[in-house]
């Protein structure tokens, strides 16, 4: 107990030591910038590179500050330096305070990412062509009017609704306005195709009319308001590549061809939320496994999880959070392939020199916390999905 308090007494005055240090080394950086006779506010302070020494950790200065409000020239600058240390297991970049704290070791481990190596998730296929060309900031005009409304585009190719419970007396009062829902937030669906009267939203743009495709894709986003901004060119060359490599666009093409050989009373589209290969081995689902077209009553074709798109109706339907292709029908840029998204029961991959966790399967936040760095990794290399 002697030693425990006298290691923690010691860690206290270093730690006393060091604040002094970082608040003299302030003080002498504030007055040279506040100072006329000092040369362009440069910092003149010998002592500001070391204050920043953390054992045998270094850490870069902070930035300059330009100017000190009267009456906060005590306060400490918090500098937690860049983002510089990477996990060892899977690459992702941290800042030094986020590592492990309760692992001495020489190299700071992170356990946030990919839980010291026992996420393993198959390598992302390479965006298709048109994308590369439409995020590339080297291209030209049709590129950047893209990248600078892809979230309306993205719109336009989205089989599903985003929904909640919206707050709408907020807004009474005088003030900006406020977007508020109360609980979650979730996704919707209607049916295959409008009612009588009405015009095609989302998933129905890839049924009904399609001879006019463009053209109804861009007036369901109201893009009357965003004149000059979107390129029907791009939306026409956006269908094409959908229709070739996206999974879930192929199954909703096989309902219109239904429809145009007129088959078009009692016919309904049941999207499977349970695939029947391992899941292990993280396969593409193709067309035929993804959904199935049902003439007639369901009965008990339905399971736990399926997204049930009937042939014709007025209501919405909720989607399952836990249904395979709940992201890639809502971010049809963001999935081009219409690839699965996160699933139940995905293990953990065994380590034997680490230590076993009581939970064995990856959660919904570690899986995107991993997809998520896949896609901005994608940006930065070029190859690029969104956002």
């Amino acid at each position: 107990m002697d030693s425990d308090a006298s290691s923690k007494n010691n860690r206290k005055k270093r730690k006393q030591i060091l604040m002094e240090k970082r608040r003299d080394c302030c003080k002498g950086r504030f007055a040279s910038i506040n100072d006329p006779s000092s040369s362009s506010g440069k910092r003149t302070c010998s002592e500001c590179e070391p204050a920043f020494l953390c054992g045998n950790i270094h850490r870069p200065p902070p930035s300059p500050i330009i100017c000190v409000p009267p009456g906060l020239h005590n306060l400490v600058a918090l500098d937690l330096g860049f983002p510089e240390h990477t996990c060892q297991f899977c690459g992702a970049i941290f800042w030094y305070a986020e590592r492990l704290k309760s692992i001495k070791s020489r190299v700071p481990v992170y356990s946030s990412c990919c839980r010291q190596g026992r996420i393993k998730l198959p390598r992302s296929r390479e965006s298709p062509q048109l994308l590369q060309q439409l995020f590339d900031y080297n291209g030209g005009r049709s590129s950047k009017l893209f990248r600078d409304n892809n979230r309306v585009y993205n719109s336009m190719f989205a089989f599903t609704s985003t929904g909640g419970k919206i707050d709408h007396g907020i807004n009474n009062g005088q003030g900006p306005y406020v977007f508020k829902i109360n609980g979650q937030n979730h996704h919707m669906i209607g049916s295959l195709l409008p009612l009588d009267g009405q015009r095609p939203h989302f998933a129905q743009l890839y049924i009904y009319d399609t001879e006019n495709e463009a053209a109804n894709r861009i007036s369901s986003v109201g893009a009357s308001a965003l004149h000059g901004t979107i390129d029907e060119c791009v939306v026409s060359q956006l269908i094409t590549m959908f229709d070739e490599v996206n999974e879930l666009v192929k199954v909703f093409r096989m309902a219109r061809d239904r429809f145009s050989a007129g088959e078009t009373h009692s016919l309904s589209l049941v999207l499977c939320g349970k695939r029947h290969h391992d899941e292990l081995q993280y396969n593409a689902p193709t067309a035929a496994e993804m959904a199935g077209l049902v003439v007639g009553d369901l009965g008990n074709a339905s399971q736990q999880h399926d997204i049930i798109v009937e042939y014709q109706s007025r209501l919405l339907k909720r989607i399952d959070d836990f249904h395979p292709s709940f992201m890639a029908m809502q971010y049809p840029l963001l999935f081009p392939y219409g690839e699965d998204g996160y699933t139940l029961n995905i293990p953990y991959q065994f380590c034997p020199d680490r230590p076993t966790l009581k939970r064995g399967n990856v959660t919904r936040r570690e899986y995107y916390a991993i997809e998520g760095r896949k896609i901005v990794s994608a940006i930065y290399c070029g190859c690029v999905y969104m956002y």
